[in-house]
């Protein structure tokens, strides 16, 4: 600061206008520090929201994965047990995301609701009674195992490039 007043008095300004300077400059000084502090602290929140929103995404999708191809055969069960195991999958996937959304990237949000969107569609809907799934729908999800492990792949790529 002695440096900076040394170069106002060069300038020609009178005492009293270095000191409103001086003053003026040291409560910029303040809120520029308290700005960067705040931004540095937010920053780092996001960061470590984002890895956390990584792990728990991906392991929500490996799970829905699991409770969808693996121990049982699609194609064999009933409307109901279907509907309830697709449900369940697709509301495994959303927990992360729905908690984190704030966090994401436009690219991220779209991936993840291109998965909602497949599982979606085997969901029974309200203002339906009746929601038969035919033999091909549930081919089409049986089909759909290699698809969805890529999509799941792809998304934990895109989460990870974007840390």
């Amino acid at each position: 600061m002695k440096e900076f007043r040394e170069l106002l008095i060069s300038i020609g300004l009178p005492p009293w206008a270095i000191s409103v300077v001086v003053i003026a400059a040291t409560i910029l000084l303040f809120f520029f520090i308290s700005y960067f502090r705040r931004k540095e602290t937010k920053d780092k929140r996001n960061d470590d929201a984002l890895h956390k929103y990584a792990s728990l995404q991906e392991n929500a999708m490996l799970r829905a994965y699991r409770l969808l191809y693996e121990g049982k055969n699609i194609k064999d069960l009933t409307q109901k047990e279907l509907e309830a195991v697709v449900s369940e999958a697709d509301d495994i996937i959303m927990k992360p995301f729905t908690e984190y959304r704030a966090y994401l990237d436009d690219e991220i949000i779209f991936k993840i609701y291109d998965l909602h969107n497949i599982l979606a569609q085997y969901k029974p809907h309200q203002t339906l009674k009746s929601h038969q799934l035919s033999s091909e729908a549930k081919d089409n999800l049986f089909n759909y195992k290699n698809k969805f492990l890529k999509q799941v792949e792809n998304i934990r790529k895109i989460i990870s490039k974007n840390i």
